[in-house]
């Protein structure tokens, strides 16, 4: 494995075993959709977990301070996901 492939699996590590690392993660990319595309908060943070989901595996919409569904986008994904899996 690359020194890059061994960073990203150390940083996915980390997102899925510490919630809050995964909180900041995903309140990184949401932020600044909101600045950049001026989007609604709701849809930077749907848009931001399923960048999440897809990166890293990772359901942030189980976080305590997600406070919205899951986008159509993302439960098509994991959807997908799974199927691809099986």
């Amino acid at each position: 494995m690359t020194d890059i492939g061994e960073a990203f699996d150390t940083i996915k590590r980390a997102v899925l075993t510490d919630m809050d690392y995964a909180w900041a993660w995903h309140c990184n990319l949401a932020v600044p959709m909101m600045d950049a595309a001026a989007i609604s908060h709701e849809s930077a943070n749907k848009a931001a977990a399923l960048i999440m989901a897809q990166m890293f595996d990772c359901d942030i919409t189980k976080h305590p301070a997600f406070d919205y569904a899951k986008s159509p986008a993302q439960e098509y994904y994991e959807i997908r996901s799974a199927a691809d899996k099986e």
